[in-house]
């Protein structure tokens, strides 16, 4: 298994982790901002994009320690929604890899089940799961109209990702089902007191996939972290809010990086 990345620029190095049967190419639009001040690494997640899968990858421990070989000591990883659960578990077990950390629509808890409210119900992953074994590209395509649901631009930015996602190589399907269930089964709630790297967690209004109560919750629970809410946006935010996300981006990364 190798997970292929992609370098722009140069300076203190920038690690991307793109979500859940998607690729690095939803970053693209970031890189001429971000190439001029920081070294950019735009990954693909393991069976993703440009990268083989590794059928030792089993939860998210051995998710995040796929993506730590190719992190630079002391980066700056941001990581969006399953993304965001592989940067926190860098963030609280490899400290020297990550000195700072952005969530971007991010939860310690995907699954709402018990006392926690702030997720997806499990019926929602299970018709994904069923679906993914017949139609890949109906399934993704599905994923994407609820990541914009219920935001401004809604129909532009779902043909954006649509336009950057679907026309490219299909994720490997033993991928997507492994990390479908590291989604349903992963829970970061205890271990956010171990992460204290300066973070900034950025949330979207109108989110069905991980509402602002759970962003907030993070903002709670790693010490010191600040907390920026996206009105009227959703999921996909860097997208539909390029402008806001990209200054929030830099601003955060010029006082701490």
């Amino acid at each position: 298994m190798s997970v292929h990345v992609r370098i722009y620029g140069d300076g203190p190095d920038l690690v991307f982790v793109h979500g859940w049967g998607l690729r690095s190419v939803v970053w693209d639009t970031l890189i001429p901002a971000l190439e001029l001040r920081y070294r950019v690494h735009l990954l693909d997640l393991p069976g993703h994009g440009e990268s083989s899968w590794d059928d030792s990858i089993e939860d998210l421990a051995t998710l995040a320690a796929s993506v730590a070989t190719i992190v630079p000591n002391h980066a700056t990883l941001v990581g969006w929604s399953l993304g965001g659960l592989v940067a926190q578990y860098l963030a609280a077990h490899r400290p020297d890899l990550v000195a700072t950390l952005v969530l971007i629509t991010s939860t310690p808890k995907f699954l709402a089940e018990g006392d926690w409210t702030s997720g997806v119900e499990p019926a929602v992953l299970d018709d994904f799961a069923t679906k993914l074994k017949t139609n890949y590209a109906q399934t993704v395509s599905d994923f994407l109209t609820l990541q914009v649901r219920g935001q401004e631009r809604a129909t532009a930015t779902l043909r954006e990702l649509k336009a950057r996602i679907l026309p490219g190589p299909q994720p490997d399907q033993r991928a997507l089902q492994v990390t479908l269930d590291i989604l349903r089964r992963s829970d970061l709630r205890n271990e956010l007191a171990s992460i204290h790297q300066p973070t900034l967690v950025l949330a979207g209004e109108h989110d069905r996939l991980t509402p602002p109560a759970a962003c907030e919750y993070l903002a709670e629970h790693i010490r010191g972290a600040q907390f920026r809410l996206f009105h009227r946006a959703a999921h996909a935010l860097f997208i539909s809010h390029a402008e806001k996300f990209t200054l929030e981006l830099l601003t955060f990364l010029a006082s701490h990086v």
